[in-house]
Formats: C-alpha cells, structure tokens, sequence
C-alpha cells in the first residue's frame, strides 16, 4: 500500500482538490501525506534585494495558504508535513525522491505537466 504521498500545492482551487484526494487517500491506506510548495525562480534577477522580498513575499503567501491545508488535514486527523521549495516543479519533486523524502512517484512523467497532481507511490 501506499507509505507516503506528496501532494503539490499552489493554492489554486484544482490544488485544493488534489489536497482533499490526497488526505482520503492518506487515511485509507495510513499512510504519510506531504504537501509541498514550488516557488519559481525568476529567470532574470535585477537586485539581490528585490529578489530577496519577492521570496519573502511568497513565502507568507505560502504560509497562510498552508494554514487552511493544515486545517483540513487535521479535520481528517493526519498530521500534514508542509515544504517550501525554491525551483522547478519536476526537479523539486526528483529531489524529494532523491533525499528519500518520498518514494518515486508512481504518476512522475504526469506529474511534471501538471499545475496540481496528488503523486503517489508504492513502496
């Protein structure tokens, strides 16, 4: 069965979907669920500074969006670990499995394409 699954998150409503799948799946199979939220990096960076609020910025977006994630997950009973990662969506997610946050994601090459994907994966 399923031991963990990461659910990408930008807070739009088709991400909010993919967070509510992900808990039912979670709790049927008692696994782990993980969100995590990609913060782009901008191709052209004009100042360190204004490099350095944009993040800020987007990071207090995230937080609060991550609020009402956590709310939800605790209303299913399911502790939800939350990541903020500064990339690609497909390179953030090889570096997951890499680092052995979570197992290969099972739906990986679909995953890549899409804005808000519950990826899971076999163990």
């Amino acid at each position: 069965m399923f031991n963990k699954l990461l659910v990408v998150y930008d807070g739009s409503p088709e991400a909010k979907k993919a967070l509510k799948e992900g808990l039912k799946l979670a709790k049927m199979a008692g696994s782990e669920c993980h969100l995590v939220r990609v913060l782009k990096k901008p191709k052209q960076v004009p100042n360190s500074e204004l490099f350095r609020q944009e993040v800020a910025s987007e990071l207090t977006f995230a937080e609060k969006e991550f609020v009402g994630a956590r709310f939800l997950a605790s209303q299913a009973g399911i502790d939800l670990p939350t990541h903020t990662v500064l990339g690609e969506a497909c390179e953030v997610l090889k570096n997951f499995v890499v680092a052995g946050h979570i197992p290969m994601p099972a739906q990986a090459n679909t995953a890549c394409h899409s804005r808000s994907r519950v990826s899971a994966s076999l163990r």
